[in-house]
């Protein structure tokens, strides 16, 4: 499934997914947010419609209502990737609506975005998700022509076998499985399923981020397994037609060398 959208905090997705996402260059809009964290969301979603108060979402595999008063954000992000990994990013935002996010998905299907979640499980804020990238990372090559910013939905899988993968939205912590159960979920993986790394390599001066260095590789199922715990690890997924899992980026974070 092809999308023109890349969530670039990862932080907002883990890696935070993080998933990204990491929001290293935040423009002077930020204050419109009123004193939300673009970081702190809940769950990051593919969105592909609006029915009856609700926004489905990945592939239509999951559903999530929202409050009459849900308030709507949209964040634009422009990215570049050098041949060495490294990325620059600057971001902006503005005040948005439902009325609007239905528009976009008239005009493209499906939209990438971010949600804060009440206790109860309800979507009480959305962030539009939309972003200009480049990517000229030489090791691209290593994904076998597989474009890592058209992924179907981000998460946080908890466990992988030979048969699937059981995920739970980006923000998944043990401590709040209540809040988290009804998204937690298993998904059958494809028979020729691929499984990939992103590795992120965070550049800090005087204890302050100043950038990321970005790089992909293939590994095996065996090596995926490895790095998938019962606390959660950052992925990236692609669905197929059949709504099978296809692909799936395991992200993760490091300090650069100095």
């Amino acid at each position: 499934m092809k999308k023109n959208l890349r969530t670039i905090i990862y932080l907002m997705i883990v890696i935070v997914i993080a998933g990204g996402i990491y929001l290293y260059s935040r423009g002077s809009s930020e204050g419109i947010l009123d004193g939300l964290d673009p970081a702190s969301f809940d769950a990051e979603a593919t969105c592909t419609g609006i029915e009856n108060h609700t926004l489905v979402c990945n592939a239509e595999n999951d559903a999530y209502l929202y409050l009459d008063d849900v308030e709507v954000f949209l964040q634009k992000a422009d990215t570049q990737i050098e041949e060495n990994g490294d990325e620059k990013t600057s971001v902006s935002y503005e005040k948005s609506s439902i009325e609007e996010l239905s528009e976009k998905l008239k005009e493209k299907n499906e939209i990438s975005i971010a949600m804060w979640l009440t206790g109860a499980g309800k979507v009480k804020t959305v962030m539009i998700l939309e972003q200009s990238f480049e990517n000229n990372s030489a090791s691209l090559a290593s994904l076998e022509g597989l474009d890592p910013d058209s992924y179907t939905a981000a998460g946080t899988a908890l466990r992988l076998n030979q048969n699937s993968i059981r995920l739970a939205p980006v923000s998944y912590t043990t401590e709040d499985r209540a809040k988290f159960a009804e998204y937690v979920k298993d998904y059958t993986l494809s028979r020729d399923v691929r499984f990939y790394l992103e590795t992120v390599r965070i550049k800090e001066q005087d204890g302050e981020v100043t950038g990321r260095n970005l790089q992909y590789a293939k590994i095996t199922f065996r090596q995926a397994k490895e790095r998938i715990s019962e606390e959660g690890t950052s992925v990236y997924v692609w669905f197929n037609q059949y709504g099978n899992i296809a692909n799936v980026m395991i992200c993760i974070e490091e300090a650069a060398d100095a």
